[in-house]
């Protein structure tokens, strides 16, 4: 009798436990274009943030890295923040030195600083050469939480560009959001963005970073 319990109780055990993948949304572009290339670290090599002690940037940096690396689950990607340049493969640096000190709230978005991230130029055999530079500013006249609140989220941006999402999204609900479509107003990632920093440390890579 129990055999024949268990036979029939079996298999709907099975089915309800029949493992789903999660849902996706689909990635959007992240290659270098015309050239078609794909760019990201590696897990051999922790990546060196050579990072300003400007008021909050460290403590923004280090935020904007968790939201990504947390995304990377299987240890594809390894980051350390040092303060000495010699050797970095990255350079974050504030142009017009510290901001005033102010409070992460969930104010709405205000445009009270800006970003950019630059590449090297590539050698012949597709490699960088040299470190990538992001300079982020921030503007006066603004509420110090106001700036605050644009730097974390325009650091965190500017990291995607350095771990390798070299277009900017279309949509505005996601971090890599960007010109020429408009302005960053996201404060964390979207599931577009998880998806695609999954999907781009999964690619095999063209570009080489610098041999240390």
């Amino acid at each position: 009798m129990r055999a024949r319990i268990l036979a029939a109780v079996l298999p709907a055990l099975l089915a309800a436990c029949t493992l789903e993948p999660p849902t996706r949304a689909a990635p959007y572009d992240f290659r270098l274009m015309p050239e078609n290339l794909v760019f990201h670290w590696t897990p051999e090599r922790a990546v060196f943030y050579a990072v300003e002690p400007e008021g909050a940037l460290q403590e923004y940096v280090r935020s904007g890295l968790a939201l990504w690396q947390d995304q990377l689950v299987f240890g594809e990607l390894r980051t350390l923040i040092v303060t000495n340049a010699a050797g970095a493969d990255v350079h974050i640096t504030m142009d017009n030195g510290a901001p005033p000190a102010g409070t992460l709230t969930n104010d709405p978005p205000v445009n009270a600083c800006q970003g950019v991230t630059s590449y090297p130029p590539l050698t012949a055999t597709s490699q960088l050469s040299g470190p990538l530079e992001v300079r982020l500013q921030w503007f006066a006249g603004f509420n110090p939480n106001d700036i605050a609140n644009c730097l974390s989220r325009v650091a965190a941006h500017e990291i995607g560009h350095t771990l390798g999402l070299l277009q900017h999204s279309d949509q505005a609900g996601d971090m890599m959001f960007g010109a020429p479509y408009g302005a960053l107003v996201a404060r964390t990632l979207s599931s577009r963005d998880r998806s695609t920093i999954e999907a781009l440390y999964h690619t095999p890579p063209g570009i080489r970073p610098v041999p240390r």
